[in-house]
């Protein structure tokens, strides 16, 4: 008896901590992702704790660099992304290509307030900006994405997607805006465990 009544007290204290909310997106093969509710101020101190021993990626752009987020710096980013596990992305937008940036395991994202992953007009049927695949511990905070919907060259598919996320697990995204995606899609999941959206 007294183990029952413990489960039901554990019970309640998690369902207290975390409000749940659907998230829905086609071709879900499993319900691992969570849409929690955040609270921003955890948010803000989250992002000032890791700040401080993040790797800036402007010392990974060329010399004279753009901050109108109109020219293609996706190299350039990979390139971060590849070797620092903690980046802090530039207080200004910048432009990258269809095909993204993929993101490798052990990994924590910072957007700045002024910061944006912009994806120039293309003619892809499916692309993302930020790709998460056979990844695991990944961290995002603050992404702000926009996608070429108002500028699509192309007429044909519908993948155009903020977040790609496949075969991952032990991911988290919070605090994101994404929008104007080619099909509407602004995190697509499949075959990911233990990944929340905050």
């Amino acid at each position: 008896m007294k183990n029952f009544i413990f489960l039901i007290n554990v019970f309640f204290l998690f369902t207290s901590l975390f409000s749940i909310r659907n998230f829905s997106c086609s071709n879900v093969q499993d319900k691992a992702i969570i849409n929690i509710t955040y609270d921003y101020k955890k948010v803000v101190k989250l992002e000032d704790k890791l700040k401080k021993d993040s790797s800036n990626i402007l010392k990974y752009l060329p010399i004279n660099y753009s901050t109108k987020g109109n020219i293609d710096y996706t190299d350039y980013l990979q390139k971060a992304f590849n070797k620092s596990e903690k980046v802090i992305m530039p207080n200004f937008p910048i432009a990258i290509n269809y095909k993204g940036i993929s993101i490798p395991s052990n990994r924590t994202i910072i957007f700045q307030q002024q910061s944006s992953l912009i994806v120039l007009p293309n003619s892809q049927s499916s692309y993302q900006a930020l790709l998460i695949s056979n990844s695991s511990n990944v961290k995002i905070i603050n992404a702000n994405l926009t996608g070429d919907r108002n500028q699509h060259i192309g007429t044909t598919g519908e993948w155009g997607m903020g977040i790609k996320i496949v075969s991952s697990n032990n991911i988290d995204i919070i605090n994101s805006n994404i929008k104007n995606f080619w099909g509407g899609r602004d995190i697509y999941w499949k075959k990911c465990h233990w990944c929340f959206l905050f």
